[in-house]
């Protein structure tokens, strides 16, 4: 027994001489809504009801959930017409029907028969199954239903022959033919044994025949039919129009098949209908321009096929070409490109499309165009044109749009060792390295502006600067050095005293003089080192351009004592230097010693008889001392007015003066003045009135 879920009904064959007869038991939703109409509402019971249904029985199961009143509960039996049944009058139960137990009941239909399990106080539907139930045998004489479908997998719109002509009446013969063309148990159609059918839709469908015979005896058989949807051929070319001599693709890639999937894909390149090419892709060369025929046949899995044709128009390809100006064109400079050297073999060129910067975005129109790039760089510029069968044709070259850098550099030398500064030359971009040729025979390059390079020698150089930027541009430049390894030249280097004498003092005047040379470079500066003097550093200048450097100090206030010179020093434009020290002079700032001085007052009054006189008389004592000393000198004033000077380093002289009809002496300076070499005095000084009483020690001074 076959049992039918969800409303869609199963299907049986039954061969033999078992007739089928369709008895339906029907409980009627609708009639049994007047008979429900009535009943009170209850809290609706949940329950597991399970049922099997054969050709004697019908076998209601509780599975679980909740107990149900025999009283309350009606078993609805719908086919040819309806039975309803009270669980209590289907089987002794002892008022309930229980999770686990089971009713039966025997029933008389074949056919469908559809089973209502209904609980009538809360009106609600406990089971609703439709059973395919087979007759009991009986009479062998019924008809046997045969049916054979032609073809057996129909496409869509295709007639299909529906063939029943082979059932069989053992002991009578077939009077009807009722056929079911959509499998909804309805028999839209009857009479013929044989008829035929278009379906419009794919996919499965059922056709059912039932056969009588003239006894009244009925057989049914049903077949299921697939209905394919043929596939649909579609493709595509590229590139459009085909260009001679270069390979064309085919793709079939856009096909269908509605129902299914397609198996195959056949190629028919030169339209002799023998399809020479397979694939979902295939790829065609044609050596001649014109017209070509292609077809496409798609078979699917059921073996329907499909095919689509199209021409392909072959073309001679154009020929893109173009050249700039200028060759090596710069930053910000305007390049003129030319496609007039383009042609077409078999028609003309309509359109010359520019991409300047590689980006595929069309930069420019027309034959010749103009272009300015402002940033350096290699640029992929394409042409493509086209011609007027719509064919099209690209070349690409690579532009440098470049400005050289400008090279400029500094130097400085110092000596042997010169600094190179080429920090101030300037490019579009960015300079990648430097070179330096030194004119030496050494070369150098670097990516630092900045460098320092020794000369082995003294000498005129042409130093070369080459800077190449990130594009490979160079620019040179070039500077003449002069390299200076030599020292200058000092002669003649003399310190003289304003005096000549060779001995100065603080204040003294001094004279420094030096004859200086530098044969290559010239002199820089020429300075003395007169600290000695306490004069510090000094500049010598040459004033009459003669090579002779001097200049004029004073001896400051702290010299160094002794013999003493001042270093020259030169120094070269190159920055060479020489030293020289001049002769000495001796530095003498401390004057002679008074080591003594003492004046004694002998003065005297005389009393003669015809006359008296007052003797003014000193006696003075002195000694001095100096490494140096060139003189001592004693003087005695009075009044101002000299009378009388003693030299020697040390002496003991009396000075008198008589004064006639005199009483007293007069007042009296005595003065010591010792001088040495460097002019340095010494002087102490003593006045004192004559009178005999020698001049206290706070009379003597300085002077």
């Amino acid at each position: 027994m076959n049992e039918v879920k969800d409303g869609v009904h199963a299907q049986s064959e039954v061969t033999g001489v078992v007739l089928l007869t369709a008895v339906v038991v029907i409980l009627s939703v609708i009639v049994g809504g007047a008979i429900l109409t009535n009943i009170d509402t209850q809290d609706e019971p949940v329950a597991n009801l399970e049922a099997t249904v054969d050709a004697t029985n019908v076998t209601i199961s509780h599975q679980g959930g909740t107990q149900l009143s025999t009283d309350e509960v009606t078993v609805y039996f719908r086919s040819g017409n309806t039975e309803r049944h009270s669980l209590s009058t289907i089987e002794e139960l002892q008022g309930n029907f229980d999770p686990g137990e089971t009713v039966r009941h025997t029933h008389n239909a074949t056919g469908v028969v559809t089973v209502f399990v209904v609980h009538e106080p809360s009106n609600t539907l406990l089971y609703d199954r439709d059973f395919d139930v087979p007759l009991p045998l009986q009479d062998t004489t019924a008809p046997i239903a045969n049916l054979s479908i032609t073809p057996t997998v129909p496409t869509v719109g295709e007639a299909v022959t529906l063939d029943a002509s082979d059932s069989v009446a053992s002991n009578d013969s077939i009077i009807g033919y009722a056929w079911d063309l959509d499998g909804d148990w309805n028999y839209e159609q009857s009479g013929n044994a044989t008829i035929t059918k278009q379906f419009t839709d794919p996919g499965n469908q059922t056709i059912r025949v039932r056969v009588a015979d003239s006894k009244g005896g009925t057989n049914t058989t049903s077949q299921q039919v697939r209905i394919n949807a043929p596939p649909v051929a579609a493709f595509t070319s590229n590139p459009r129009p085909a260009i001679v001599n270069k390979t064309v693709l085919f793709t079939a890639s856009n096909s269908i098949d509605p129902d299914g999937s397609i198996t195959s894909y056949d190629w028919d390149f030169n339209n002799d209908s023998n399809f020479e090419a397979s694939g979902t892709t295939s790829t065609q060369t044609f050596d001649a321009s014109g017209v070509y025929p292609v077809t496409l046949r798609v078979t699917d899995a059921d073996n329907e096929t499909n095919t689509t044709s199209t021409t392909i128009t072959v073309t001679d390809e154009p020929l893109a070409r173009f050249t700039y100006s200028p060759n090596a064109p710069g930053t910000g400079e305007g390049i003129s490109f030319d496609a007039s050297a383009s042609n077409d073999p078999d028609g003309s060129i309509l359109s010359y499309d520019w991409d300047f910067d590689g980006d595929g975005t069309v930069d420019g129109s027309g034959e010749s165009v103009t272009h300015t790039y402002y940033a350096p760089y290699r640029y992929n510029v394409t042409l493509n044109v086209t011609d007027d069968s719509g064919a099209s044709n690209v070349t690409t070259q690579t532009v440098l749009a470049n400005s050289p850098p400008d090279a400029n550099f500094t130097s400085n030398c110092e000596g042997s060792e010169c600094g190179f500064d080429a920090s101030t030359s300037t490019d579009d971009g960015t300079i990648a390295n430097y070179t330096w040729t030194f004119d030496d025979g050494n070369t150098t390059t670097t990516n630092d502006p900045v460098l320092n390079h020794t000369y082995a020698q003294s000498g005129t150089y042409n130093v070369t600067l080459t800077g190449t930027d990130g594009f490979g541009a160079t620019n040179a430049t070039s500077q003449t050095i002069s390299v200076d390894t030599e020292p200058p030249t000092i002669e003649n280097a003399t310190l003289q005293d304003g005096d000549g004498n060779a001995f100065v003092t603080n204040g003294d005047t001094v004279s420094i003089s030096a004859t200086v040379s530098d044969s290559f470079s010239g002199i820089s500066t020429a300075t003395a080192d007169a600290s000695s003097l306490d004069a510090g550093t000094v500049t010598l200048t040459d004033p009459d351009g003669d090579g002779i450097y001097n200049a004029t100090i004073s001896v400051g206030a702290s010299p160094t004592e002794g013999s003493q010179s001042v270093t020259i020093t030169a120094v070269d434009n190159a920055s060479n230097t020489a030293s020289a020290m001049t002769n000495t002079l001796t530095v003498d700032i401390t004057p002679p010693s008074i080591t003594n001085f003492s004046v004694v007052d002998e003065s005297e009054f005389n009393f003669i008889v015809i006359y008296w006189e007052f003797i003014e008389s000193f006696g003075v004592e002195w000694e001095t001392t100096d490494d140096h000393l060139v003189q001592t000198t004693v003087y005695v004033n009075r009044s101002g007015t000299l009378q009388d000077t003693y030299p020697g380093q040390s002496g003991d002289e009396t000075y008198e003066n008589t004064r006639m009809y005199e009483t007293s002496g007069r007042e009296h300076t005595v003065t010591i003045v010792a001088v040495d070499e460097a002019g340095n005095e010494a002087c102490r000084t003593v006045t004192d009135t004559a009178d005999g009483s020698d001049p206290p020690d706070s009379a003597y001074k300085s002077c």
